[in-house]
């Protein structure tokens, strides 16, 4: 499709769940096109910062899109070069590998908790305990305890166990959303059971 515009297309061999890089692809073209706009006052001044505001706050704006960990502008996106038709392909690229990443066998090592509200805690498997494994342990937990658990495989998925036994799976699979004035990625669970005690 637009093969010569992502030179640094390439197969990467996911042998294990964490050899996955979420948004590899779509990243890498990114920072590309990023790299390329070398007149960061311009650039500035045409995504809406004046320059009176902090260079260090568009900055850091700036690595947050070319991350895709923040919403952005598509006037950002236009100034750098960036043609959505090719970054809309590079998420088609990064889905393909989330796709084979979730063929991969699963071996967590820890399984987080929920105490109360806002306060979570966790606990390790042992080494090369199985996804299969691992639910029937959080499954007797949970049930124990009474605690909503889950298990976390970065950036592809989320598994919860509640208390009941039930268990559902949240799946981070790579997408944009893209509107009239901003492109934003999907969720990646970063943010599932982040304040830990003890």
């Amino acid at each position: 499709m637009k093969w010569k515009e992502i030179p640094f297309f390439s197969v990467q061999q996911i042998n294990r769940v964490e050899d996955y890089v979420r948004f590899r692809h779509c990243k890498a073209y990114l920072k590309g096109k990023s790299d390329e706009c070398k007149d960061e006052n311009v650039l500035r001044v045409e995504c809406g910062y004046s320059l009176k505001n902090s260079v260090i706050k568009f900055r850091h704006h700036r690595k947050e899109w070319d991350n895709l960990e923040r919403k952005i502008p598509l006037k950002y996106l236009s100034e750098i070069g960036v043609d959505l038709d090719t970054l809309k392909f590079t998420v088609e690229l990064d889905q393909e590998e989330f796709d084979r990443a979730l063929e991969i066998p699963f071996y967590p090592r820890i399984v987080g908790f929920r105490v109360m509200a806002a306060v979570f805690s966790q606990f390790e498997l042992p080494e090369n305990t199985s996804e299969r494994e691992a639910i029937e342990v959080t499954k007797r937990f949970a049930r124990e305890k009474g605690f909503r658990s889950f298990i976390p495989a970065r950036d592809l998925k989320t598994i919860y166990v509640e208390p009941n036994g039930a268990v559902f799976i949240d799946y981070y699979r790579p997408s944009l959303e893209i509107t009239e004035t901003h492109v934003q990625a999907s969720s990646d669970g970063s943010t599932v059971g982040k304040s830990y005690i003890g």
